[in-house]
Order: C-alpha cells, then structure tokens, then sequence
C-alpha cells in the first residue's frame, strides 16, 4: 500500500471521517412511516442495525436535516424494507427529492404507520420505544412486529457506490458480481448554467447521474432513471460521453433538458464554467468532459467522447431529416 492509498486524520475532519465509515460495507433499506396528517415520508438508508434478540430490537439514524425528519421523530410505527440487488432504482429514488416518492410502487402496509416494499428482500415491521438524540441525528430504536424474509440477492452498499450480490456462496461469503456497473448521467442547463449534484457520502459534487432503472423499452429506462435521480421528467437530447468513473463502472452521460423545474435544495447547484466548485468533484476524471461541454456549447458545436483506446471526439454534423422513402 503507497501512501496515496492512506487516509488518516482526525475524526472532526469530515470527509477523513466519510471515506473511513465507507469502509464499512451494509446493506441498503428504505425506511417509511406516515406523519400526522396521513402522508407517507420515506428515505434510503444504510445505518440500519440489529439491538436485541429479546425483545426483536432494531435502529435506524435520522439526520435533523432530513425532510422526513419531524415526520420519523414523531412516528408511533414505522416499517423498514431491505432492498434487494435489483432494487438499486428504488434506493437512488428514495435518497432525493422526489414529488412521490411511493408512486408505483408495490408498497403494503401490515399495521397502520409502518409502509414496506412488498417485492423487497426482507421487511420488518416495527413500533418506536426509543427515541435517542446523538449529535445531528435521532436514533429510533424500534420493538420488531412483524418481519419477512424471501431468498434474494442482497443489493450493497461501500464508499459511496452500490454494489450487486450473487445468489451463490463461496466458501461461505457472498461475492461480488462480475462485469461492469453501468450509469447514466445527464447535462442539463438552466439560464446557461449546468446543473450539478453534491453527494450526500462525500460532499462533492457531480453530474445528477444513477444506474438504469427497469422498463420494457430503452426510452422507458431511461426516462425512470432520470425521474429516480431528479425528480423531474427530461427529455434526452444526444449521447455527450461515455466516460469511466472507475475501473468497474461506466457513465452514459447524455444532453438534456427538463420538462418542468429543475430540484432545488442543499444538494443542487447551477453554475457557469466559472463558479464550477473544480476542486469539489467526485470524479476526476468527469471534470475535462465538463470543461469540454462549456467551451463545445459555447461555440454550439458539440462532439461525442468515444471511450476507445485513448480516446477521440466524434463530430456531430447539423440536425437534418432523415430521409424516407
């Protein structure tokens, strides 16, 4: 191990603190309740733990920040849904702003205040007996109810990615899947500014990008990933990039536009090539496609980066009809 490999420091330094916890592999749950008026909140989270055997005792951690935060704080019951390795669409969706979060999903609810996901890996059922205030969270401690468990592969999470799990066993633990992790991310501006995203896991910022959501046609695909990951339905323009964020996973990153408002919030940002946090971004190497999209759009003449070998741009000529016969 080279010393560029180390990460040490104090525990009060944030991201020291982020990337040491990413070491730390878990599993992913969507937890969900209803707040006094009736309406469900729900929120992906991956500190989730067992307490005690007797009573069936679990925690969950809610950050004060969250959106759904008054709404767990206050819950009686709540239900917790452990998401399966085909279920990482839903995870992205749950993690962002979204209108509803819930809409067409299998969503059942065994007792009154406790939502899970009925095609889920496992759920648990549960009612809160303990509420503990620790730093910027609440811990809820939750009496298990009721709980289900149905044999499938586990979807993942470690330093700040997903990651798929086979069915099959060797020598007692569960491996990886082989093969590349495939994104799709997405170029959108607002008034000249381009829209970008500040992980929660590592409070850099990004392109709004997620994994391939299910659908019968392609265009349905893709249309689900982006409402997963914006919130907002977008209209795909051309294929920008195809670009490696590392050694097991590819990004399709496309230009776009929204159909409606952009989301807002902490986590979204629009800037111009000039207030673009450069030093702040997740991947280094997505920061010369996004230097190259600024200088194609401002001459309005756009390439397409094909991943091959080192690399080259392919020309986009001038939009003309196709001919049909």
């Amino acid at each position: 191990m080279t010393a560029t490999d180390v990460t040490n420091g104090l525990g009060t330094d944030p991201m020291v603190f982020r990337r040491t916890l990413g070491k730390f592999l878990t599993g992913v749950t969507i937890v969900a309740t209803r707040d006094s008026a009736g309406k469900r909140w729900g929120m992906t989270a991956n500190s989730f733990s067992s307490v005690s055997l007797a009573p069936p005792l679990i925690s969950i951690c809610i950050a004060d920040r969250s959106p759904s935060f008054p709404a767990f704080v206050d819950a009686q019951n709540f239900g917790v849904s452990i998401l399966s390795s085909d279920q990482q669409d839903v995870a992205m969706r749950f993690a962002k702003p979204f209108e509803d979060k819930f809409d067409g999903l299998p969503f059942v609810e065994p007792r009154a205040g406790s939502p899970v996901l009925d095609s889920s890996a496992a759920t648990l059922v549960c009612r809160t007996v303990q509420r503990i205030v620790a730093g910027d969270h609440v811990i809820l401690v939750g009496e298990v109810l009721e709980c289900t468990a149905h044999d499938e592969p586990l979807l993942g999470y470690s330093e700040g990615r997903f990651f798929r799990m086979d069915p099959h066993v060797q020598h007692g633990t569960l491996v990886p899947r082989s093969g590349r992790e495939v994104d799709f991310g997405w170029l959108i501006e607002q008034d000249k500014q381009l829209l970008l995203f500040r992980d929660r896991a590592t409070q850099r910022w990004t392109i709004p990008m997620g994994a391939l959501a299910a659908g019968v046609t392609m265009s349905e695909s893709m249309s689900r990933s982006a409402r997963n990951v914006l919130g907002v339905d977008v209209e795909p323009q051309f294929l920008y990039s195809t670009l490696d964020l590392s050694d097991e996973r590819t990004c399709y990153v496309y230009r776009a536009t929204s159909t409606s408002d952009l989301p807002s919030g902490a986590e979204w940002g629009l800037f111009d090539e000039q207030s673009v946090p450069w030093d702040e971004f997740k991947h280094d190497n997505m920061i010369p496609m996004v230097r190259r999209y600024f200088m194609e759009r401002e001459r309005d003449k756009f390439g397409i980066f094909l991943n091959l070998g080192s690399g080259r741009i392919a020309q986009l000529s001038d939009e003309a009809p196709w001919p049909i016969d």
